[in-house]
């Protein structure tokens, strides 16, 4: 699923049980999109199937309408903020014969239309819908007398619950800043004695350098391999000098990636198996798998 899915349908796929795989925005033929992950992940899980899904209204920015020269504005140029629609490659599933007429649509009008179907029409539809209504209204303005006009809304509000609402409205404290100067064990004490979780480290100039964080749960690691690709563990040691005095130095402990966590959770996973196997048993041997990290 490409980042720009609402976290909405995050949640509703996670509930149902499925494992959810973020992909960058990017074009549908390198490694990392969304498309060359799926076909990737359908290689190599049995009994896997790729849906696919049409396009009915096209976007700008896309290169599904025909003739090709209503495809005028390049992808580059322009936003495609609606999710599910628009492509920079044909859909193996389309048969583009089938359609009479394309229209292309855009953002702005999309949401604006979604907003007013919401308003005015009590219709709580989201942005793919806007898209089609948007194109619909354009359209019926062609319609002979006694002819009408027939549309298709192909989604929701409740994915994108959170999409029209300002950030002002979470009421933001001003944050606790760190310049880079700060060393680890004052930020940690500051981050105590203020109660906060973490903090920024900014530059005097108020260029964003990076974040510092109590948590060093494996729930935190995982959010961060969500978008990067490794995390670099590191930890203080305190060093002593020959007159007496001490001083705090950082050193990297190792570095993590999705394969590190992955292989984690199934030994873990093997582990429970193991004793729920062996408790099960006659025998009253008791196999006892643990695995423990211990970091000051």
């Amino acid at each position: 699923m490409p980042e720009k899915m609402s976290m909405e349908k995050v949640d509703i796929l996670r509930a149902l049980g499925a494992e959810i795989v973020r992909t960058p925005c990017t074009r549908y033929d390198a490694p990392e999109s969304n498309v060359r992950v799926a076909w990737k992940l359908k290689n190599e899980i049995p009994n896997s199937h790729i849906l696919d899904q049409i396009v009915g209204v096209d976007p700008d920015g896309s290169i599904v309408a025909l003739p090709s020269s209503l495809n005028t504005v390049a992808a580059e140029d322009t936003t495609m903020e609606v999710e599910g629609i628009g492509h920079d490659f044909i859909p193996t599933v389309l048969d583009r014969s089938v359609i009479d007429q394309w229209c292309k649509s855009n953002d702005t009008e999309s949401f604006l239309m979604a907003r007013r179907l919401i308003r005015d029409e009590g219709l709580l539809c989201g942005g793919s819908a806007g898209s089609a209504m948007s194109v619909a209204v354009k359209a019926a303005k062609e319609l002979k007398e006694g002819q009408r006009c027939v549309v298709l809304l192909p989604d929701s509000v409740r994915n994108y619950m959170w999409w029209n609402i300002k950030v002002q409205k979470l009421n933001l404290a001003a944050p606790l800043t760190l310049l880079p100067d700060v060393n680890c064990q004052k930020a940690i004490e500051i981050l105590r004695e203020k109660s906060y979780d973490q903090a920024p480290v900014v530059a005097e100039s108020g260029l964003i350098l990076g974040m510092i964080s109590l948590d060093d749960t494996l729930g935190k690691l995982s959010r961060i391999l969500e978008n990067d690709h490794f995390a670099i563990v590191v930890h203080e040691v305190e060093q002593y000098n020959a007159d007496g005095t001490s001083f705090m130095k950082q050193m990297v402990f190792s570095v993590a990636t999705a394969v590190d966590l992955l292989s984690f959770v199934t030994l873990k996973d093997k582990s429970h198996e193991l004793r729920g196997a062996t408790s099960k048993s006659a025998s009253s041997e008791r196999t006892f798998s643990a695995a423990a990290l211990e970091r000051k």
